[in-house]
């Protein structure tokens, strides 16, 4: 079984082929995001612990799956974990992903919620902005 540093080197270099394969700049994708540059660098270097949520986002950037992302089979399974300091959960090892998680339902689907807000925000601005 491969280490987590080793995992999130090897998510790294696949959201960097992918970014290359849409024809995406690093400042692009970062502004995207919602991040700095240096940020996004860490994430394709695989030095920054990426949680559920960031993950979720890129795949959405670059309009591909989440396993796409994580370059992995659809049956392919994972460990998550919850960390309550995080506020989120995390990518620990390759295991087994229990979708019946009420905790991990709720989280994304708390998260779905306010992404659809902050997606309502932007388009009130956006039509005041016309």
């Amino acid at each position: 079984m491969e280490n987590k540093d080793a995992f999130l080197k090897k998510i790294g270099a696949n959201i960097k082929e992918i970014r290359k394969s849409k024809n995406y700049e690093p400042k692009a994708v970062a502004s995207g995001l919602n991040m700095s540059v240096q940020a996004y660098g860490k994430i394709e270097n695989g030095g920054t612990d990426l949680n559920i949520s960031r993950l979720f986002e890129i795949a959405q950037f670059f309009d591909v799956s989440f396993t796409q992302v994580l370059k992995v089979n659809e049956g392919d399974v994972f460990n998550f974990s919850s960390h309550n300091n995080s506020g989120g959960y995390h990518v620990q090892t390759i295991g087994v992903l229990n979708v019946s998680d009420e905790k991990l339902y709720e989280y994304l689907l708390n998260e779905n919620i306010e992404l659809k807000q902050k997606i309502a925000v932007n388009e009130t601005l956006l039509k005041k902005v016309k």
